[in-house]
């Protein structure tokens, strides 16, 4: 799931689904934004989930506050707790290992994601 709170012009919160990650596997996932393309989420470099209203990315409404963008890994258990989001439980939320995280600035492009995550 990637959540991204007050990311319309309305400061609507935008949420985006990806599938069921396999047991015992590695999955590479992969967010990207832009004012261009808006936000995709990426699984193995494939593209999952797209959102068209995603025209912000931050966590303040409008001119009230320019606060970055937070990055939550695993279970968020604040305003942002995935339990309840269009019916995932809490039993359904991240519980595994993360290997590396990488954050860029700029978005990467379907080459790029290929290209990071080649054995």
């Amino acid at each position: 799931v990637a959540y991204l709170p007050n990311a319309t012009a309305s400061g609507r919160s935008v949420n985006i689904i990806g599938p069921q990650m396999p047991s015992n596997a590695w999955v590479h996932v992969a967010f990207t934004w832009s004012a261009e393309n808006r936000a995709n989420l990426y699984t193995s470099s494939y593209l999952q989930r797209t959102s068209g209203e995603a025209s912000l990315l931050n966590n303040a409404r409008g001119d009230q506050n320019s606060s970055p963008m937070t990055i939550t890994l695993g279970t968020y258990n604040g305003a942002a707790n995935c339990e309840g989001i269009e019916g995932i439980p809490i039993s359904q939320t991240f519980m595994g290992s993360l290997d590396e995280m990488f954050v860029f600035a700029r978005e990467l492009q379907d080459s790029d994601l290929k290209q990071i995550i080649k054995p």
